[in-house]
């Protein structure tokens, strides 16, 4: 099994990476041909949603969102094999 942490930091007007407004929340979904996790990214969670039970494999994380900004996710997993 394999984990993975996902976080949502927005670029800021000098460019720095930061935490959203405290109003703000993401729906988010994690996919793979085995699985789908649907999960929001607010204030209540920092913004930060961790996996840890994924099964080997590629996984896409997608933002579900109307806005006009460039979303990108960066990828930090653990994979721990048995």
């Amino acid at each position: 099994r394999g984990s993975v942490s996902i976080c949502k930091y927005v670029r800021n007007a000098n460019g720095d990476l930061v935490k959203p407004q405290k109003d703000e929340s993401f729906q988010v979904s994690l996919s793979s041909y085995f699985c789908k996790r649907d999960f929001e990214l607010n204030v209540d969670n920092d913004w930060c949603m961790s996996f840890c039970d994924l099964r080997f494999g590629g996984y896409e994380v997608r933002e579900c969102s109307d806005s006009e900004y460039q979303v990108q996710y960066q990828g930090h997993a653990a994979v721990r094999v048995l």
